[in-house]
């Protein structure tokens, strides 16, 4: 049996960077990820997002992919806000909710991994500090040293 610890850090956006999760939303929709994530055998480290986007830090198994991990969650999560949607039509405004078909993945070595969890976990936070041009973004911050052209 294959022995790995691969760490990747996704983060995906609403379509047309929507502002659509609500705070209402967002903490159920995380619960939601984690359950489903274990019924899928993906082991979530860190999970949180914002108001039109997610950040997931996912310990990849010998038998994933990145594209297939991601395809899973950002599939199950649209869905079950759809589902969400369903019995609130004021939720996303009578569209359905869709994710971006892009997506970053990025990989974490284990000396970053307390930053990126931190980071994660403290979204609302760094966002704040953002719009008050006082933040220094994780995401950009690796990007530029990895030279990641966004697709």
């Amino acid at each position: 049996m294959a022995y790995l610890k691969v760490w990747i850090h996704y983060i995906w956006t609403t379509k047309y960077k929507e502002p659509l999760i609500k705070p209402v939303l967002l903490q159920p929709l995380i619960q939601h990820m984690y359950r489903y994530a274990k019924n899928k055998s993906i082991y979530i480290e860190s999970i949180n997002g914002y108001t039109d986007h997610m950040h997931v830090l996912v310990r990849l198994n010998s038998t994933q992919t990145i594209a297939q991990t991601a395809q899973l969650l950002k599939g199950e999560s649209a869905r079950w806000l759809n589902n969400q949607a369903a019995s609130n039509n004021q939720l996303f405004n009578g569209v359905l909710f869709e994710w971006q078909r892009s997506y970053y993945a990025l990989s974490v070595g284990k000396a970053e991994l307390k930053r990126i969890k931190r980071y994660i976990r403290n979204q609302e936070l760094q966002h704040t500090l953002k719009e008050l041009g006082i933040a220094y973004a994780y995401a950009e911050d690796i990007v530029k040293k990895k030279r990641i052209e966004p697709s």
